[in-house]
């Protein structure tokens, strides 16, 4: 197919998806009833990610209901994942989900006593991955990007999620500015240690453009 044909169609597709009022958003989306505000399509992606480099902790800003939370829980037993554990924290405590493998803290993923909390939880022989979904502003993503990098294993992914606001195709005016996508922009201009794994965009609609990173 054309490549510009493609473009239109899979923006047009991304549009009608995210703007209905019947798919991801008011919790109309679950993972064992529990709402989930992903794309059902990142997530197959986030399943074979954590098959191919089996992560014994996953760190995720962003808890709200827990959905995502819950369902990479059943990824890790599924798998048999030893230690196996999920890292969750959230300003409000919202999240529904309960599974031995979710720790939750509450609190601003930046806040210094949420990353000390976080850095103690996470073992010195952890492969770990981070999955980045609380504040979308630039300045927010930029500040967690730059704290949580430095945990990440070799081999293993930051997932920047949303950063189809500002614009890359959507407008959503709950995040002014342009959003997640600017500051993956600002941090990959200063960082060599990432790589943007485009090959995780291989079914065209993602709420995660260029926001499947790699450490390499």
């Amino acid at each position: 197919m054309n490549v510009a044909i493609e473009k239109i169609v899979t923006e047009n597709f991304h549009r009608l998806y995210y703007h209905s009022g019947h798919t991801w958003n008011e919790g109309h989306t679950r993972w064992m009833g529990i709402p989930c505000f992903q794309n059902p399509l990142d997530m197959w992606i986030l399943q074979e990610i954590i098959f191919e480099t089996r992560p014994s902790v996953i760190i995720e800003t962003g808890t709200f209901y827990g959905g995502s939370t819950l369902f990479l829980s059943h990824m890790m037993d599924i798998m048999d994942i030893k230690r196996g554990i999920i890292i969750s924290m959230d300003t409000e405590d919202k999240c529904a989900a309960k599974h031995y493998r979710i720790k939750k803290f509450t609190g601003k993923s930046v806040d210094e006593d949420v990353i000390r909390v976080v850095k103690e939880t996470v073992w010195e022989d952890d492969k770990v991955m981070v999955i980045l979904d609380s504040d979308h502003s630039t300045e927010n993503v930029l500040a967690e990007m730059k704290l949580y990098s430095p945990l990440i294993t070799p081999g293993c992914y930051m997932v920047v999620c949303d950063s189809n606001l500002g614009g890359n195709p959507i407008e959503n005016l709950s995040v002014p500015g342009p959003g997640p996508m600017k500051a993956i922009e600002m941090f990959m201009k200063e960082n060599d240690e990432f790589e943007i794994d485009v090959t995780k965009e291989k079914f065209y609609f993602t709420f995660c453009p260029n926001g499947w990173l790699r450490r390499k």
